[in-house]
């Protein structure tokens, strides 16, 4: 200063060494603040002084409750004297940071040549799905190659949703994140962009990739309702389902649905945000899945996830929704599947018995012809051999398959009271039996009725006690 110089006062890591002082003795909090109250006081009015301090911790577990609060009061101060904010880097920044830390710029330049034939084919995938961005193809086709090779709505939802998570940490958060998913997923992965593929487990491995479970680990520190989160299973049962739907459609090479399932968590963040059905289509789509078949597999993904908030779900049921959010409390899928792990078989078994013996139709037409009926005979000695026409319902332990009749249903053919009283008039005698197959489908189908009942009456209970 006495030379005329400018003088600059770099301070890094102030809430971590702050912070660890408070800690330590209460007594540092005043001194402290009163520090940075004078130091800025003084480089306000000294000139060509400047004072660059950061007062967000690398670590983010330094983000508590004494963390956050020192860290707003220490914000009050350097606010005081401060002549302009300054944000390092803004959202349409990310693109260029993230290829500037992770490229040569002798690669990016020599790259130029074939980005726009890789977002060309990013696009036509899009296009073929999504009218909007079709309608403005130019506009967007520019907005991707300056973004390019990352997918602009990518770090668009990173940057815009996530960094209002107190754990992840803007451009640095940013970087981390991607530069864990591109190790993991370079040697697999094919899509013309970086995507949400890039989150992904590689191809038959089990469980979260290393990138998913940071994030994850992220999502996991934000408190609702006095509550942590818990995503970690949540993810690992969406993608598996992903995987499970994705298996019986052969249009789906780029694990476009899993690509859905990280895209739905990543505009789910912070709890209680939403992706709009477009959000789904436009991060997925680069990979050029078959119109059709993706939105059959979006459709079947919503009918049956457990984790998929359902409150907003279309009244017509094939409908795709319009807006897909993944959250921390279960939807009435996962109730569903719970309560029918709890029905036991012989309920179901009793329920359908008794529906066979409620469902007229199966004796009605037979009544005229003269025929005695038995509903659900238990032995052959119940159905008489007297030469006169006999019609009998069989019960579900009688199944049979085509050509292959049961042993249970050869006895009532063949016997009245025992083997060793063969029966005479067999041919006057009609058995309808059930098929194999149809008394797995009918058990299935009960055994869901039986458990949406309970659905309904635990969700009467609780709307009842105000807890929906």
């Amino acid at each position: 200063g006495k030379e005329g110089l400018g003088t600059l006062v770099l301070i890094d890591e102030v809430l971590m060494y702050a912070r660890q002082k408070i800690i330590q003795d209460k007594a540092w909090r005043g001194i402290l603040l009163d520090f940075f109250q004078c130091l800025t006081q003084a480089a306000a009015k000294t000139p060509r002084c400047c004072v660059v301090a950061s007062l967000l911790a690398s670590d983010p577990a330094k983000n508590d409750d004494i963390g956050l609060a020192l860290q707003m009061e220490l914000s009050d101060i350097f606010q005081r004297q401060r002549e302009e904010t300054i944000e390092p880097v803004v959202k349409e920044d990310v693109a260029e940071v993230l290829k500037r830390r992770f490229f040569t710029a002798e690669s990016l330049k020599a790259s130029q040549a074939i980005q726009k034939q890789h977002v060309v084919a990013a696009l036509k995938g899009i296009t073929a799905l999504d009218d909007q961005t079709k309608q403005k193809e130019a506009d967007e086709e520019n907005r991707y190659i300056r973004s390019y090779p990352f997918h602009p709505d990518l770090t668009e939802v990173l940057y815009s949703k996530w960094t209002s998570l107190s754990a992840f940490q803007r451009t640095r958060g940013v970087l981390r994140t991607f530069a864990l998913a591109l190790r993991s997923a370079e040697p697999w992965d094919k899509s013309p962009l970086v995507g949400p593929a890039v989150f992904l487990s590689a191809p038959g491995q089990q469980g979260l990739s290393e990138a998913l479970g940071e994030l994850v680990t992220v999502a996991n520190s934000d408190v609702v309702d006095g509550r942590r989160q818990s995503w970690t299973g949540i993810l690992s049962h969406e993608l598996e389902a992903a995987r499970e739907i994705q298996a019986d459609v052969s249009q789906l090479k780029g694990r476009e649905l899993e690509q859905a399932v990280i895209t739905t968590f990543l505009h789910s963040q912070p709890q209680g945000n939403s992706a709009h059905r477009r959000d789904l289509i436009v991060l997925s789509a680069a990979t050029r899945p078959d119109k059709i078949e993706f939105e059959k597999a979006m459709l079947r993904w919503a009918q049956t996830s457990h984790w998929l908030d359902d409150r907003d779900a279309p009244e017509d049921a094939g409908k795709l929704p319009e807006n897909w959010k993944l959250g921390t409390r279960p939807n009435l899928n996962q109730m569903h599947a719970a309560m029918r792990r709890n029905i036991p078989d012989s309920l179901v078994q009793a329920r359908l018995l008794q529906d066979i013996r409620d469902l007229k139709q199966l004796t009605a037409s037979v009544g005229p012809s003269g025929a005695s009926v038995h509903t659900l005979p238990e032995r052959p000695k119940d159905i008489q051999d007297d030469g006169a026409f006999h019609y009998a319902v069989l019960g579900l332990d009688a199944a049979c398959e085509s050509g292959k009749p049961s042993e249970i249903a050869l006895r009532f053919l063949n016997e009245t009271t025992g083997s060793d009283r063969p029966r005479v008039y067999r041919n006057s005698l009609v058995l309808l039996v059930p098929s194999r197959d149809g008394v797995e489908a009918a058990k299935a189908r009960v055994a869901d009725y039986l458990a949406w009942e309970k659905v309904r009456s635990e969700v009467n209970e609780q709307q009842k006690g105000g807890d929906v």
